[in-house]
């Protein structure tokens, strides 16, 4: 799978299988050889395991994890958000991969969507780049598929607060 599919933000509904909400980032795509280099990601304390693991592509998302601190990614929350309020449904079943769970991550930060209960299942979870406080009416429920890009590389996000937001109903494929 590209790396940058990744950025393609899509949420579809669980109980149609259908696009709920998609929306596209534009990740840069020519980087610098030392961006690249391993010791470029120290910062994240990787296991030598999950360093082995750290393929170029994953290097490239995680670089372009910038992207969800700009005025693009901001804009489509905006339009997510919108999205949400404007379903008559009081209860809301999704899933995301990708870089689709900061859409749910940003609205803890800023949507006050109190007549609704969100349930968000993911095959991704976050790395620790954005704080969030738990919220009693979103729930997010991990469950990993094949199409996971960062999660089975544990030291990214193992040590991280945002991950007691989420239920992890498979934790072994997640260790």
């Amino acid at each position: 799978m590209k790396w940058q599919k990744y950025f393609e933000l899509s949420v579809k509904e669980v109980k149609t299988d259908g696009i709920f909400f998609e929306a596209h980032l534009s990740p840069e795509d020519n980087f610098k050889f030392e961006d690249l280099i391993m010791s470029r990601f120290n910062h994240y304390r990787l296991s030598e395991f999950d360093k082995k693991k750290l393929s170029l592509d994953m290097r490239k998302i995680i670089l372009g994890h910038q992207l969800f601190h700009s005025p693009d990614f901001y804009k489509i929350c905006n339009k997510f958000k919108s999205r949400i309020e404007s379903c008559p449904q009081k209860e809301l079943i999704f899933s995301t991969q990708g870089g689709g769970i900061y859409l749910f991550i940003q609205m803890l930060k800023t949507a006050d969507l109190k007549d609704k209960k969100i349930i968000c299942y993911t095959s991704e979870l976050p790395l620790p780049i954005m704080q969030a406080r738990k919220k009693s009416n979103i729930q997010f429920i991990y469950h990993p598929k094949s199409q996971s890009f960062l999660s089975e590389i544990t030291s990214l996000w193992s040590e991280s607060e945002i991950i007691s937001l989420f239920e992890l109903k498979d934790f072994k494929a997640s260790a």
